[in-house]
C-alpha cells in the first residue's frame, strides 16, 4: 500500500476516496446520458444494475500500490487474476 504523502499526510492523495466517490457519482450521469441518446445497452440497464456499477467503481483502485499508471495497471491485472 502507497504511505503517507510526506507533505499532505494522505494515505491515496490520488486515488483516494474523492477519486472513488467521483467515479461512483458520475455513473448514473453517465448511464442517463448515454440514454439519452438511445443507447442500446445504457436502456438495458436497471436501477440495481447501477448500484452495482456504483459498488464497482468504489472498489475499482482497491489494488493499486503504485501512483505509476504503467506499474499500477500491471499489479492489478495481476490481483485481478486471481480474484
Amino acid at each position: 500500500m502507497e504511505s503517507k504523502s510526506s507533505l499532505s499526510g494522505i494515505a491515496r492523495e490520488i486515488h483516494g476516496i474523492q477519486h472513488v466517490s467521483r467515479a461512483a457519482l458520475y455513473i448514473p450521469v453517465l448511464a442517463n446520458l448515454y440514454r439519452r441518446y438511445d443507447d442500446p445497452e445504457a436502456l438495458k440497464l436497471t436501477d440495481e444494475d447501477i448500484k452495482f456499477i456504483q459498488i464497482a467503481a468504489l472498489f475499482h483502485d482497491s489494488m493499486r500500490q503504485t501512483k505509476k499508471w504503467i506499474t499500477g495497471i500491471k499489479i492489478a491485472q495481476k490481483h485481478s487474476m486471481c480474484i
